[in-house]
């Protein structure tokens, strides 16, 4: 922008909207390809099976239960002492989550 006042209703929206579009526009830059394969480590096939398995409704509750009650809370800011506590209520609702 040059400086100048925009006054008509008009003109201010499509600046708005250019503005905006310009700041999100994807660029399709084409990036260079860089030889990665087995540049890294692979799974095999036991321990890929072990982390693509459903988690168990028990599982979930041995490790919620061996949580310290009142440790750091995460994220959601909510200490383990309440879904202990509340399990009956809001167990289900947490499996499913998981």
């Amino acid at each position: 922008m040059d400086g100048t006042w925009l006054e008509d209703q008009e003109e201010v929206r499509l600046h708005a909207v250019d503005f905006f579009r310009k700041l999100y526009y994807k660029e399709t830059k084409t990036l260079p390809a860089y030889p990665i394969r087995g540049k890294f480590p692979m799974l095999n096939r036991t321990d890929y099976d072990r982390l693509t398995t459903p988690v168990g409704d028990k599982e979930v509750h041995e490790a919620l239960f061996a949580m310290k009650p009142m440790k750091t809370p995460g994220i959601d800011r909510i200490h383990a002492l309440f879904f202990q506590s509340q399990w009956d209520v809001v167990g289900s609702r947490v499996v499913k989550y998981v």
